[in-house]
């Protein structure tokens, strides 16, 4: 009798230590493997950012106005190129009335006079490719309103796209 509670009592010892041990893989006499699983994350292949995402222009002095759009580049590239693609569409209110606006980038001024006209501004960059991001390369876009004598009131909005493409 004793010697079956002695088994009996072995048995729920070696079954309690293999229920134990869910974490180790493999179990072999005097060896334990304990598996680990790994996951990271690798940011997008090129990101903008920036401050001042809403610019407000002062039309009411009946002159020009200028704004800067600065932002930051960065891609995830082998490179310190890049191309960057500026589209800005017209400055224009309800009634379909357009102030027109001179763009400078980097040396290039663009002038867009009415909602036909396109103005794109692509050029070659340079850009941070640092994986911690610690030097994130600058750049300024001018932007400056040309409100003309007569022009009609009321609210006036515009946009732009600003695209990157690391080489």
């Amino acid at each position: 009798m004793k010697r079956l509670v002695s088994c009996i009592a072995i048995a729920l010892l070696y079954s309690a230590g293999a229920a134990a041990s869910t974490l180790s893989d493999d179990t072999a006499e005097g060896q334990a493997n304990f598996h680990v699983d790994f996951s990271g994350y690798v940011p997008k292949s090129c990101e903008i950012t920036s401050k001042n995402s809403e610019l407000r222009f002062d039309l009411t002095k009946g002159e020009e106005h200028e704004r800067k759009f600065a932002f930051t580049t960065w891609c995830n590239s082998y490179g310190t190129k890049a191309t960057i693609l500026i589209t800005p569409y017209a400055f224009e209110n309800e009634n379909a009335d357009v102030i027109p606006m001179e763009y400078s980038f980097k040396g290039q001024n663009q002038t867009l006079q009415d909602k036909d006209t396109v103005v794109r501004f692509e050029r070659q960059i340079n850009v941070s490719n640092d994986i911690d991001k610690s030097d994130l390369k600058k750049h300024k876009l001018t932007m400056t309103s040309k409100p003309q004598a007569g022009a009609r009131w009321g609210e006036y909005n515009g946009e732009m796209w600003v695209s990157l493409y690391h080489n």
